[in-house]
């Protein structure tokens, strides 16, 4: 995996971005689930896991920014 995206679709059009860390870095891992978090418009939760059964998968949390 070289990097994950965003994206939404939408009648309107198709729009996407990639996910990045708060230095603008890409991220390397394999985004498998994503779901809104609770309370909040502007965040949703991701899980990561890199296909290593020895290493839990790790969640995140995306700060969404700009139009969505």
């Amino acid at each position: 995996v070289s990097g994950s995206t965003l994206g939404v679709i939408q009648p309107s059009g198709t729009r996407w971005t990639p996910i990045v860390d708060a230095l603008g870095v890409p991220l390397t891992g394999k985004v498998e689930g994503v779901a809104a978090a609770s309370g909040a418009q502007d965040r949703v939760h991701a899980v990561v896991d890199g296909d290593d059964p020895a290493a839990p998968s790790v969640l995140l949390t995306i700060e969404l920014r700009g139009q969505w």
